[in-house]
């Protein structure tokens, strides 16, 4: 049975949610070639991105907002179909040179949270492997921290 130490692979954490969510999410990208990942939760509220400028942090806040009702667009309903012809012209507006077709937005759960994940681009992870990768790391960050909240709040 194969040993693997994974805290030595981590350079840059944090005990701070929003702070590591954002790390883990900016060494994805890079690591499996996507443009960006954007994490909102179930109101549409941006809970952490791999930006790292204003107008990333405002781009990550528009997908955020959009981000349910892409995951709709998979299946075709109408709700998903609007969103992307919306976002597309909220990109247009912006000067965004991204194409909608490069968002692959997937939800999840962590406990009774109801998350999205935006990835943008990833042409080189055709099967999502990183996507797929980026969900367990925020299921265990989510988890990690979470328990770090409730140890401060019964200490």
């Amino acid at each position: 049975m194969w040993k693997i130490d994974i805290d030595e692979r981590r350079q840059d954490r944090s005990a701070i949610r929003a702070e590591a969510l954002h790390l883990q999410l900016l060494h994805a990208a890079s690591v499996f070639d996507y443009e960006a990942f954007v994490l909102a939760d179930e109101r549409g509220l941006l809970v952490a991105s791999s930006t790292h400028s204003a107008e990333g942090d405002a781009i990550a806040n528009l997908i955020a907002a959009f981000s349910a009702m892409l995951v709709d667009s998979r299946t075709g309903a109408e709700r998903g179909v609007m969103a992307r012809h919306w976002l597309a012209d909220e990109f247009d507006v912006a000067g965004i040179a991204w194409d909608v077709e490069e968002l692959h937005a997937h939800e999840f759960f962590v406990g009774d949270e109801r998350l999205f994940l935006v990835a943008v681009g990833g042409e080189s992870d055709p099967n999502r492997v990183g996507v797929f990768r980026v969900i367990f790391g925020v299921r265990r960050i989510w988890t990690r921290t979470h328990q770090q909240e409730l140890a401060s709040h019964a200490g």
